[in-house]
C-alpha cells in the first residue's frame, strides 16, 4: 500500500499533464469515497511522515494537504476512526521531533512549503483537541524543546482564539508557563546572531505573538513584571545586535526582517506592559531609538529598515502622548516615568555642529535630517505624473536605481500638500488604530510610515509641551535652509507648515514664514521667466519648491496673525496677497510649448494653486469678499476633474454671487469646457449636472431682487435646457457607459429651473414638456421644437422609480 500511495502522490505532483491530471482524480477519488478511508488515511501519513527518499518534495506537499483535509475537514473528519487519527498524530509529532537540531532550528520547519503545513497542522489539532479529556499540555513543552518555534506559535494562536473565560485562563497561565523559556532561548540565540538568524525570527515572532495574545482586560500574567523586565532586556540586546552586527544585509536579507521583527517585539512590549514597567525602562528605549534614528549610515535610505524604523517611531510617538490623556489610548506613564522622561529630554548633548543642546533636540534634528526630507524619486513622481498623485490613494511603485538596489517609491500629493491637516485628523486616533494592529481595517498611515510618523512626533510635540517652541525653531535655525539646497528647503517649509496653527502668532515664526515665502515665490517667479528657454526637466526642484510655497502661503494668510492685532486686521490684507499670488499659477502660461513633460511640470504647479485656493475656502474666517476665480483647466483624469467640480462648488457656496457677478461667466465657462471633453464619463457628466443646480438653486433663493436676476435667467436657461435634454437622452439611449446616472440628476436640475423665489419662466421650458409627458409627435407638429433630434421612448412620467423622482417630477 505504501508503495501505490507513493507512485501515486509522486505523479499527482509531476509536471507530465497527461501522467498528473487521471492520479490527481484518482487520488482526489479515494480520499473522499469514504470506502476503506481509514487505510488510505494511515498509508498517506506513514509516506508523508517518515524519510522515504522516493516520495519527491512536491509529493509530500500534496500528501500533507490530503491528509489534512481528511483528519481535520468537517466533510471527512467524522469518517476518519478514532484510532487513525491518534495514529496520524504520533506520526505527526514524531515527523517534527526528528527534526530538531542543537542551534535553536528544526530541519522540519526549514522545509520550504512544507513548514507552512507543518504549522498550519499544528493550529487544527489544537482548536480540535485542547483541553479536551485526552489533552496533554506536554505538547507545548515538546514543541518548545523541539525548536518548532513557528508551529508553537501556529498552536498559541489556535488557542487564544477561544474566548471563554476559563479557556482564557487556561491560555494565559500556558503563556507565562512557557515565557521564560522562550525569552532564554531569544537570549542565547541572539548572541550569535549570524549563525542564529532564522530561528531569531521565529523566536522573536513567537514573543510578539505570546504578548499580544494575552488579552489585556485578561487576569494579568503570573508574575508579569519580572517577565517584561526580562522581555525587554532581550529585546533591546537583540536591537542593539541587529542594527550594529557585521553581517553584510545584501548576503543575507534575512538581516532586514529581524530588524523589523524585534522592533514590533519591543513596541508590542511597550504597549502591553504595567507602566511600572514602562517607567524603569523608558531611558533605555529612547537611548536606543536615538542612535537608531540619527544613525549616519544607509539605513534611512533603504525602505526595508524603514519597516523597522516605523515601529521605534511609533514607541516614540506613543511616549510623547503619555504627557496627556487625551491622547495614547492605554499608553501611559506615572507620574514617576513623566519626570524621568522630563530628565531624559533635558540631558545635556553634544550635537554633530560641537554645540551643546540637549538630547531630544537632537532626537528631533535627526528625525528631520534623516525620515522628513523627500526623495529625488518622490520628486519625480511629483511632476511627472501630478494627476495621479493628487487621486485617492496616490500612486506607488518598486525602482531600482543606479546601485541596483530596490527602492519603494511612494507618491501622495494630499498627504504632502495637507500634511498639517492629516497629521491632526491621526493625533485622535490611538496609536494602535494608527499602526495598523487594531481590529480596525482602515489603513491610517500611507506606504511612508516613518514619514507620516516624524509628523505626527512634530504634531503632538507641538501641542503638549511647552519647550516646543524653541526647540523646533532651534532646529530651523540649525538647519540654515536656502533655495540652493532644494530638498531641504521644501522639508523646512513642510515643517513650518506643521508648526504655524501652533505657534503661528509669534513674532519669530512670523517673520520666518514670511522670508521662506518670498524665497519661494521668487522661485517661481524665475520659473515663469525660464519657459520656453530651458528644458523644463531642469526645474522639477523649483517647482517642488513652487507647490510648497503656495500650500505654506495659504496658512500664512490665515494663521499669522500679528502679536497685539486683536482686531484681526491683517487677514484680510494676508489674504488678498494670498490669492492674487494663487491667481498668477492658476492661469496656462501663453508661451509653453507641447512638450509632455512641461505640461506636466505646469500642471503640477496649477493643481497645488488649486488645493492652496481649496484650503482657504474651507477656512471660516476667510472673507469671501477677496475671492478671485480663474477655471481654465486642463485636467485630463476623471477624478481629477471631479475634484476641480468639487471647487467650483465650494465656491458657488462661498461666494455672494449678486454682489460679484464676474464670477458667473467663468464658472459656466470652466462647466461647458469639462462637457466638452470628449470619452467622458457618466460620473463625471453626473457632477457637472449636480454643479449647475447648485448654482442656480443658489441664484433662485436669494431673498432680494437684482436686476442681474433676468439677465442670468436669460443667459442660462436656454444652454440648462439644452443639457437637460442631451442628458435625458443618453440615458435613454444610453449612449455612453453608465449614462443611466444622468437621469437623476438631470430631473433635479430641470426642477431647479423652476423652484425657487427667482425662479422665472421661460419659452424655451416648452421644449421640455414633451420629455415629461410624451405625445412628442404631436406636439412638435403643434410648434414644439425639441433642439434633441430624437425624442424619447418614455415620458418621465412613465419611468419613475423612487420617491425623490416622483416629488421632482
Amino acid at each position: 500500500m505504501s508503495l501505490d500511495i507513493i507512485t501515486l502522490l509522486n505523479s499527482a505532483a509531476c509536471d507530465d499533464p497527461n501522467v498528473m491530471v487521471p492520479a490527481s482524480q484518482h487520488l482526489t477519488s479515494v480520499t473522499q469515497s469514504g470506502e476503506n478511508c481509514d487505510n488510505i488515511c494511515s498509508a498517506i501519513a506513514s509516506c508523508v511522515f517518515s524519510n522515504n527518499g522516493s516520495l519527491s518534495a512536491d509529493g509530500r506537499f500534496l500528501g500533507l494537504i490530503y491528509l489534512k483535509n481528511m483528519v481535520f475537514d468537517c466533510k471527512n473528519r467524522h469518517s476518519v476512526d478514532l484510532n487513525v487519527k491518534k495514529k496520524v498524530e504520533m506520526l505527526f509529532f514524531e515527523y517534527i521531533s526528528r527534526g530538531t537540531e542543537n542551534s535553536f532550528t528544526n530541519l522540519v520547519e526549514n522545509i520550504p512549503r512544507i513548514s507552512g503545513l507543518v504549522a498550519e497542522f499544528t493550529a487544527r489539532y489544537v482548536k480540535n483537541e485542547w483541553l479536551k479529556n485526552d489533552w496533554s499540555d506536554s505538547l507545548w513543552d515538546n514543541l518548545l524543546c523541539w525548536h518548532a518555534w513557528s508551529s508553537l506559535r501556529s498552536g498559541l494562536k489556535a488557542a487564544a482564539s477561544f474566548r471563554l473565560p476559563t479557556r482564557r485562563r487556561a491560555f494565559n497561565a500556558t503563556v507565562t508557563k512557557l515565557l521564560p523559556s522562550v525569552i532564554n532561548c531569544f537570549k542565547s540565540a541572539s548572541t550569535n546572531l549570524e549563525v542564529n538568524i532564522d530561528p531569531c525570527i521565529r523566536l522573536s515572532k513567537l514573543l510578539y505573538s505570546c504578548f499580544n495574545l494575552v488579552g489585556k482586560i485578561d487576569a494579568a500574567l503570573v508574575d508579569k513584571t519580572k517577565i517584561y523586565e526580562d522581555a525587554f532586556a532581550v529585546a533591546l540586546l537583540a536591537l542593539e545586535l541587529a542594527f550594529q552586527s557585521m553581517l553584510d544585509a545584501e548576503k543575507s536579507p534575512l538581516m532586514f526582517v529581524f530588524r523589523r521583527r524585534v522592533s514590533k517585539l519591543l513596541f508590542a512590549l511597550f504597549l502591553s506592559c504595567p507602566s511600572e514597567t514602562r517607567d524603569c525602562v523608558i531611558e533605555h528605549i529612547l537611548d536606543r531609538i536615538l542612535i537608531i534614528v540619527s544613525y549616519s549610515g544607509d539605513v534611512q535610505s533603504n525602505y526595508k529598515d524603514a519597516c523597522a524604523v516605523k515601529w521605534l517611531l511609533g514607541i516614540t510617538y506613543s511616549v510623547l502622548c503619555c504627557k496627556s490623556p487625551k491622547y495614547g489610548g492605554q499608553v501611559d506613564l506615572t507620574e514617576h516615568g513623566k519626570r524621568k522622561l522630563a530628565l531624559w529630554m533635558s540631558q545635556p548633548y553634544k550635537l554633530p555642529s560641537g554645540q551643546i543642546s540637549n538630547k531630544w533636540t537632537y532626537f528631533m534634528m535627526s528625525l528631520f535630517e534623516h525620515w522628513f526630507i523627500l526623495t529625488p524619486n518622490e520628486l519625480q513622481f511629483f511632476t511627472s505624473d501630478p494627476e495621479g498623485c493628487l487621486s485617492s490613494g496616490g500612486i506607488s511603485s518598486i525602482s531600482v536605481g543606479h546601485d541596483a538596489k530596490a527602492n519603494s517609491v511612494y507618491a501622495d500629493l494630499n498627504s504632502i500638500w495637507n500634511v498639517d491637516n492629516q497629521a491632526s485628523e491621526l493625533c485622535v486616533c490611538n496609536i494602535e488604530t494608527i499602526m495598523g494592529i487594531s481590529d480596525s481595517s482602515q489603513h491610517m498611515l500611507t506606504p511612508q510610515p516613518c514619514r507620516q510618523l516624524t509628523e505626527l512626533i512634530f504634531t503632538i510635540f507641538c501641542r503638549l509641551y511647552e519647550e516646543a517652541d524653541p526647540v523646533l525653531y532651534e532646529i530651523v535655525q540649525s538647519v540654515n535652509p536656502g533655495t540652493n539646497k532644494p530638498y531641504i528647503f521644501e522639508a523646512i517649509m513642510r515643517f513650518v507648515q506643521l508648526c504655524l496653527p501652533y505657534f503661528g502668532t509669534k513674532a519669530n515664526w512670523i517673520t520666518l514664514a514670511e522670508q521662506l515665502i518670498a524665497d519661494g515665490l521668487a522661485v517661481g517667479n524665475s520659473i515663469q521667466d525660464r519657459i520656453g528657454s530651458q528644458p523644463m526637466e531642469n526645474e522639477i526642484t523649483s517647482v517642488t519648491i513652487l507647490t510648497r510655497t503656495l500650500s505654506l502661503l495659504s496658512r500664512y494668510s490665515v494663521q499669522c496673525i500679528a502679536p497685539g492685532d486683536v482686531e484681526f486686521s491683517s487677514l484680510k490684507p494676508n489674504c488678498n496677497d494670498a490669492l492674487s499670488h494663487i491667481n498668477r499659477f492658476l492661469n496656462r502660461p501663453s508661451n509653453w510649448d507641447q512638450n509632455v513633460f512641461q505640461k506636466q511640470l505646469m500642471m503640477c504647479i496649477r493643481l497645488a494653486a488649486a488645493y492652496s485656493l481649496t484650503w482657504l475656502l474651507e477656512v471660516s474666517v476667510f472673507p469671501e469678499d477677496v475671492l478671485v476665480l480663474h477655471a481654465e483647466n486642463d485636467v485630463k483624469e476623471c477624478e481629477t476633474q471631479i475634484y476641480m467640480l468639487t471647487l467650483l462648488g465650494k465656491l458657488i457656496h462661498k461666494i455672494d454671487l449678486i454682489a460679484y457677478p464676474q464670477f458667473i461667466t467663468p464658472i459656466l465657462n470652466t462647466l461647458n469646457h469639462l462637457w466638452s471633453f470628449g470619452g467622458l464619463t457618466a460620473a463625471l457628466r453626473a457632477s457637472i449636472l449636480n454643479t449647475v443646480c447648485l448654482l442656480i438653486t443658489e441664484f433662485n433663493e436669494f431673498n432680494e431682487c437684482s436686476s442681474l436676476l433676468p439677465e442670468f435667467n436669460t443667459l442660462i436657461h436656454s444652454s440648462v435646457i439644452n443639457l437637460i435634454q442631451i442628458s435625458l437622452y443618453q440615458a435613454e439611449e444610453n449612449q455612453i457607459n453608465g449614462s443611466e446616472a444622468l437621469f437623476e440628476p438631470a430631473v433635479r436640475l430641470w426642477a431647479s429651473l423652476v423652484e425657487g423665489l427667482n425662479s422665472a419662466w421661460s419659452p424655451d421650458l416648452i421644449n421640455l414638456m414633451p420629455i415629461l409627458v410624451g405625445d412628442s409627435v404631436h406636439l412638435i407638429q403643434a410648434g414644439g421644437d425639441l433642439s434633441v433630434g430624437t425624442s424619447l421612448k418614455r415620458p418621465l412620467l412613465g419611468r419613475v422609480d423612487s420617491g425623490e423622482q416622483a416629488d421632482v417630477s
